[in-house]
């Protein structure tokens, strides 16, 4: 047989072989990954930051470990690079969107922000301030496992000034329903019959966010 022939006949059956193969299937697309939540999607949305509490603060892309600030007597928290943002009133996931816009406005291209209530730390449940004539006005805590009468809170704020108006101390206390939380009630206290007197019925329990205000008294002697 002729060496050509017997060549062409070989590439042909090659070819064919080649050309009748079936081509593989394409892989199957994988399935579609679950949504990831956010950061701000797990953060709470019902606590409102009080004076005196702390919180855990992380940005996710720094990778570095949370740090712990404390919501200062001004309502306001004191936060690496933005500086002071105004907390109380706000919850952790209100808070975090607000910081997350700010960072990414000067400082990130994107910032994850984590924001939750240090509750190690804090260990109260909530704070009322006292003003006026007391030795040492500012915040006080109240404790998680009991209750904090206004007599207490006198006495934890140093007790009253010389003329303090014992009688009329007055509780500032928000209006529960209230529609928009700025309405308030006062109640009066009188609180010299409680210490000096006996009469514990007439202390008051004090609530999360009360204003204690100790006026002095109009006569003096």
């Amino acid at each position: 047989m002729d060496k050509h022939l017997l060549l062409t006949g070989l590439i042909c059956s090659v070819l064919l072989q080649v050309s009748g193969a079936q081509t593989p299937a394409p892989p199957a697309a994988s399935p579609a990954a679950p949504a990831v939540s956010q950061p701000a999607d797990l953060l709470d949305d019902k606590h409102r930051l009080q004076v005196g509490e702390q919180v855990l603060f992380r940005v996710v892309e720094d990778r570095d470990p949370s740090v712990s600030l404390q919501v200062m007597d001004s309502g306001d928290i004191l936060f690496p690079y933005i500086g002071r943002v105004k907390a109380t009133g706000k919850t952790c996931r209100e808070l975090a969107g607000e910081l997350k816009t700010l960072l990414e406005k000067d400082f990130y291209y994107q910032a994850s922000v984590i924001l939750s209530l240090n509750e190690a730390i804090t260990g109260t449940r909530g704070s009322v301030f006292i003003s006026g004539e007391v030795v040492r006005p500012g915040t006080i805590q109240i404790p998680k496992e009991r209750r904090l009468l206004a007599s207490e809170a006198i006495i934890a704020a140093g007790g009253f000034q010389q003329f303090a108006d014992q009688r009329k101390v007055r509780i500032i206390r928000k209006k529960p329903g209230s529609p928009d939380g700025k309405a308030t009630e006062e109640l009066i206290v009188d609180v010299k019959a409680v210490l000096d007197e006996g009469v514990v019925s007439k202390d008051m329990e004090l609530q999360p966010e009360d204003r204690v205000v100790v006026r002095a008294k109009l006569v003096n002697f």
